[in-house]
């Protein structure tokens, strides 16, 4: 039996297995949100004449195959925010400086956000929009969205997907946004104050956090509950991002086994399904991301040398929508949902990988090598565990490698 830390060292300061565990959930979450954008109508009307709304904890599970899924559906986005946690950890600790911290995170979300956001208001818009362009490029909405490059949130433009079944939202998947930089100002005060430095003190103020969670939840269930329908509470990701983030300051105490993975994996699903101690569930999360983290997928990373797993998660909904919309005067939009699923998700998987890896040559690649001018940082000494590379954002960026020989993440 070897300690993170250990696997750490034999790699290099490497994770080996974030590589494929960030492209899974991405490719995870893109069929989600495709049966969402395909279902969305049909599940609105069903609630509605059952007189009900989707809620988390005010049902119980049901021994159904979605109920029996749903704690998977909900660790997506939850395992993204736990392994930024983990590696942007490493970043700070590499970078030490607030303003370079902050600098590599804005030079990592903010190019590829900013060309999703064009691109959607200026073709994607235009191509689809039901207003004539003169009035889709004067309305309100279209100027508004632009607020999206900077993390102020829209949804819609004018006229655009309005027939779709999950009508007129184009870039769902961006809610990831606001807790991922509650994270990161987190983490820069804690930068700043030196606490992110102190593993006992984050230990404590993480233990604290839990506790007062976990006590609330069974004070009342309903009302603290930490997660939604098909997803947690962007408060608790949130907080799942500081689980990943204290791991990473104990790596050396955390053992990898095999069996310790499995219990953890029946545990969440069992706190999940039964809806008992929820909150606790985060833990069970950290473990499982942690070990597969640590886990070498060689064959995976000769086959992909590059991270596009953030393109790939910023760029599918629009192009969901798009196939949708386009499929909308064919005979396949009659057809059942389940079939529609199989057709629509792999084209619009085909076509959000393209998008992803010409979005990493020619935009994230090239941003990220401005850190050398803006925040060049020294390797992690001394007594703290070695970085791990990469990080997914969104969600959840991560720092390239600066060679396309390097098939994970080399946080700076």
């Amino acid at each position: 039996m070897i300690t993170v830390k250990e696997a750490l060292d034999r790699n290099k300061g490497i994770g080996p297995g974030f590589h494929l565990l960030r492209h899974v959930l991405s490719v995870a979450i893109v069929i989600w949100h495709t049966r969402q954008a395909i279902w969305w109508s049909y599940s609105a009307k069903a609630l509605a004449a059952e007189g009900k709304i989707a809620s988390g904890l005010s049902r119980a599970s049901e021994y159904n195959l979605e109920d029996m899924i749903r704690p998977a559906i909900h660790s997506l986005v939850a395992i993204f925010f736990v392994l930024s946690g983990f590696l942007v950890m490493g970043s700070a600790l590499r970078t030490r400086g607030t303003g370079k911290f902050l600098t590599n995170r804005a030079l990592r979300i903010f190019p590829a956000l900013g060309a999703e956001t064009l691109l959607s208001a200026f073709i994607l818009g235009p191509a689809t929009t039901t207003l004539a362009l003169g009035a889709y490029f004067t309305h309100p909405e279209f100027f508004g969205y632009f607020g999206n490059i900077v993390g102020w949130l829209h949804y819609t433009l004018p006229g655009v997907f309005e027939n779709n079944p999950y009508p007129r939202i184009i870039n769902g998947q961006l809610w990831t946004l606001h807790p991922e930089f509650m994270s990161y100002a987190t983490m820069a005060f804690f930068m700043a104050t030196t606490l992110a430095f102190k593993r006992r003190v984050l230990l404590v103020i993480g233990m604290a956090m839990i506790a007062t969670t976990t006590a609330l939840y069974v004070y009342d269930p309903v009302t603290f509950d930490v997660k939604g329908e098909n997803m947690f509470h962007p408060w608790y990701v949130a907080m799942l991002f500081w689980f990943g983030a204290v791991a990473f300051h104990y790596a050396d105490k955390i053992p990898l086994k095999f069996s310790l993975f499995v219990a953890s994996a029946a545990a969440y699903w069992a706190m999940m399904f039964f809806n008992v101690l929820a909150p606790l569930a985060g833990f069970c999360l950290t473990y499982i991301t942690v070990y597969v983290g640590m886990t070498a997928f060689p064959w995976w990373d000769r086959l992909v040398k590059s991270d596009y797993s953030y393109g790939v998660y910023l760029y599918h909904f629009p192009i969901i929508q798009l196939v949708i919309w386009l499929l909308l005067p064919t005979p396949v939009a009659q057809m059942s949902n389940p079939v529609q699923l199989a057709i629509v998700f792999p084209t619009a998987l085909a076509v959000t990988v393209g998008f992803a890896i010409l979005s990493w040559r020619y935009i994230e690649k090239p941003a990220l090598k401005l850190r050398k001018v803006f925040a060049r940082t020294e390797p992690i000494t001394g007594e703290i565990p070695p970085a791990s590379a990469g990080h997914h954002g969104f969600a959840i960026p991560a720092d390239e490698p600066e060679t396309e020989a390097t098939p994970v993440l080399k946080h700076s």
